[in-house]
């Protein structure tokens, strides 16, 4: 699962959505594709019934200050943590502001930490249609949901209807949305695109202050990689 560019462009010392819209969707826009609900929990992945969990491949610490320290910062394959064994990319190259490389990682019955996924799977029966799911429950992301225990949602179960597609309209529908955002799907062509609730200043809990901090856009240069 690549990560998913927004509708509208992102003013990154706000982090908030601005009117300008991304050339990439401008599709959605126009109304095409369907939109569905974007879950906030934790994304996970089923294959050939075995449940992954997301796992980001960093800089190492020393380069990601370099990096941060200096616009001209070049990063190279050498300057990015250990890989574990047997993950599967999300997609091919590291995210360009961030330099996070998206991975599916085997969740371990023996390691506490996926105790949350081992949960929802046998929640679930341990058998689940191949595709890419949300883990969410009550130790996730502040439980939005006020869930007791933890359950997987498939991506795209649930369809939304979005008459007003503008930059008002999404801000107005995301205000009474019991979700993180919108995911939209082109049929025709496989794109997606998102906007979320977070990218207006809205959060599902009050507490929940919940946003990236300001990025410095770097170019990656497919030869380093």
């Amino acid at each position: 699962m690549q990560k998913i560019k927004t509708v509208y462009k992102i003013d990154r010392d706000t982090n908030l959505a601005t009117d300008v819209v991304n050339k990439e969707a401008e599709w959605v826009i126009e109304g095409k594709g369907i939109a569905t609900l974007k879950v906030d929990g934790s994304a996970c992945l089923v294959k050939d019934g075995v449940l992954y969990k997301r796992y980001d491949r960093k800089l190492k610490s020393k380069f990601m200050r370099q990096l941060r320290a200096s616009k001209d910062f070049v990063v190279t394959e050498k300057m990015f943590n250990e890989l574990p064994a047997d993950v599967i990319p999300c997609q091919d190259m590291p995210d360009p502001v961030t330099y996070h490389h998206p991975h599916w990682i085997k969740i371990d019955e023996s390691k506490p930490e996926d105790k949350f996924h081992i949960e929802a799977w046998k929640a679930s029966g341990g058998i689940l249609p191949d595709g890419t799911y949300e883990l969410i429950g009550s130790r996730i992301n502040n439980n939005p949901y006020a869930l007791d225990g933890y359950k997987l949602v498939k991506h795209g179960a649930e369809v939304l209807n979005v008459p007003d597609r503008s930059f008002e309209g999404l801000k107005t529908f995301l205000t009474g949305l019991n979700g993180e955002g919108i995911v939209f799907y082109h049929g025709a062509t496989g794109e997606m695109d998102k906007i979320r609730r977070k990218d207006f200043g809205l959060f599902l809990n009050y507490e929940d202050t919940r946003n990236s901090r300001p990025k410095k856009e770097h170019h990656v240069d497919a030869h380093e990689i």
